[in-house]
C-alpha cells in the first residue's frame, strides 16, 4: 500500500485490519496482518501493548470496533460523532 493525498499510513491500515481481526478467532489473518504491520515499519510496542500504545486517534476506534464486531445494532450516531470529535 502506498500513500497517496491525505489518506492513512499504511501501518494504521493495517493497524485497523489488525484491530479488526482480533475480536474474531482467525489466526492465520491475524497473524498475516501483523506480519504485513512490521514489515511496513510498524511499532512492535502497538502489538505488544495493545491500545495503551498507539496514537490516540487510533485508540478512538476501539469501542466503535467493539461494538461493531459484537453488537452493530447498538451502534449510534453519537458514537460516531465522539468519533468525529476526537
Amino acid at each position: 500500500m502506498s500513500r497517496t493525498d491525505d489518506s492513512l499510513p499504511p501501518t494504521y491500515k493495517y493497524y485497523i485490519g489488525l484491530m479488526a481481526v482480533s475480536c474474531y478467532e482467525c489466526d492465520y489473518l491475524l497473524r498475516t496482518l501483523e506480519e504485513s504491520f512490521l514489515l511496513c515499519g510498524g511499532e512492535v510496542s502497538w502489538l505488544i501493548d495493545g491500545l495503551s500504545s498507539v496514537d490516540p486517534k487510533l485508540r478512538a476506534l476501539g469501542p466503535l470496533n467493539e461494538t461493531l464486531c459484537y453488537r452493530p445494532w447498538a451502534l449510534t450516531v453519537e458514537m460516531i460523532e465522539d468519533l468525529l470529535g476526537s
